[in-house]
């Protein structure tokens, strides 16, 4: 298999399983969706993990943080697993599934330093990948925001008021603030597809303010402006 296409589709697999991450269980029946979608991330990190270390030029750092964020991410398959079998919500405290979203950051930040180098991107190749990676991170925050927010109304650890300045931040001040910066990069680009994938990218992040996170989508478009900036140089 040819090395750049072994890295694009376990590039392409990584990023899909974490965009499905939030979604799945919002499709699938309840107790079933948080089994398949941990299942995928796991099963993508091991991919690529696998992929990195063994390759002829290997990096071991994706390489040994997607490989720990797969055993962190397989505990949560365990978790969850265990909910399903018994059809209800169980108090599980997973301290080792903790390490599974530092690791997949680590992962991310370390494929952006490796992706940036590899080929002749351009300048605005570049912010077009970081601007994805941006959008991705902003993904995973919401998600763990999200389920820190429903334990803090159950069993409240900070006081109410810092609990809503912090969802305005993260749901709300943080995807607006991402959109102004991604038309920025749009409408200083001289690419018309790419400045049209942009903007869609900004569009979308809007709509998270109706639709729980749809900034996936947005993470989409960027690095599919990024793609088309690589294919054209």
């Amino acid at each position: 298999m040819n090395e750049r296409f072994g890295a694009r589709l376990c590039l392409g697999l990584f990023v899909a399983s974490l965009l499905l991450l939030p979604i799945f269980p919002l499709f699938l029946p309840p107790f079933v969706g948080p089994v398949v979608s941990t299942a995928c991330v796991t099963l993508a990190h091991i991919i690529l993990g696998l992929f990195y270390y063994f390759r002829p030029a290997r990096d071991l750092r994706v390489g040994l943080c997607a490989l720990l964020g797969a055993a962190s991410w397989a505990t949560w398959v365990w978790c969850y697993w265990e909910e399903y079998s018994a059809q209800m919500s169980l108090p599980n405290i997973n301290i080792a599934g903790l390490i599974a979203p530092i690791a997949t950051l680590l992962t991310i930040l370390f494929l952006s330093s490796d992706s940036l180098k590899f080929g002749s991107t351009s300048r605005g190749g570049k912010r077009y990948f970081a601007v994805g990676v941006a959008f991705m991170v902003l993904v995973l925050v919401e998600v763990l925001w999200t389920f820190l927010f429903q334990e803090q109304n159950a069993e409240p650890t900070m006081s109410p008021d810092m609990a809503s300045l912090a969802t305005v931040i993260i749901l709300r001040a943080a995807p607006v603030i991402l959109t102004v910066v991604t038309w920025a990069i749009a409408l200083s680009t001289q690419d018309k597809k790419p400045r049209r994938l942009l903007i869609g990218a900004g569009a979308l992040a809007l709509l998270s303010f109706f639709i729980p996170f749809v900034t996936a989508f947005s993470a989409v478009f960027a690095f599919a402006a990024w793609a088309n900036t690589r294919v054209k140089h």
